[in-house]
């Protein structure tokens, strides 16, 4: 006998639809996850045909899995399913909960490591401003970075400066895509920037 499993193709169909609605939110300049409410069009006749549907049922079954798609996503934009099911996705998505499970004290730490002088940090005279050259050493988050941001409003400045027409195009788009997933209080970060600088 033939168990009813529609149950499992509805949690992976589930899965599979957020993996994709979060993955084109990334890398697709028109599609919105949050205009969308994280939906795509998906059928589950096309989605049981897909070879890696398999794949959707395990992930369906993994604890948050889409805070686990999300932040590796923010790392790969290129990811597959299948690269879930690593042990370097479950560092990723570690490493990233504890950066947004306090998200106060993840920007707090980071402002540490900016220039005394806050304005300084945001400057461009053509090149990079400080605050990009601590995000792409790795010495502050993403989360750090979108937030200060926009708090600060600096893109502006930085589109009008910045030479770079290649590479720090996607800097800014990954910050515009990512800034509507950070939970964070704009009054505690503004107290915690006049405290550092001010």
């Amino acid at each position: 006998m033939i168990q009813d499993q529609s149950f499992l193709n509805d949690s992976g169909l589930v899965a599979y639809q957020t993996f994709s609605a979060i993955k084109r939110h990334f890398t697709s300049p028109s599609y919105d996850y949050f205009k969308y409410n994280g939906k795509i069009k998906v059928t589950q006749e096309s989605f049981v045909s897909r070879r890696d549907s398999y794949q959707y049922q395990r992930l369906s079954r993994v604890d948050d899995f889409q805070n686990l798609i999300l932040a590796n996503i923010i790392e790969n934009q290129k990811l597959w399913v299948g690269d879930l099911f690593e042990d370097r996705a479950s560092e990723i998505y570690i490493r990233w909960k504890n950066r947004n499970d306090d998200i106060t004290e993840t920007i707090k730490a980071d402002l540490d490591k900016f220039k005394d002088n806050f304005q300084s940090n945001f400057i461009s005279d053509g090149h990079y401003p400080y605050i990009i050259d601590l995000y792409l050493s790795k010495q502050i988050s993403l989360e750090t970075l979108s937030v200060i941001t926009k708090l600060t409003n600096s893109q502006v400045h930085w589109a009008e400066n910045v030479l770079d027409k290649v590479v720090f195009p996607d800097i800014m788009k990954r910050i515009d895509k990512y800034y509507p997933f950070i939970v964070y209080s704009k009054e505690k970060s503004k107290k915690i920037i006049k405290e550092r600088f001010f």
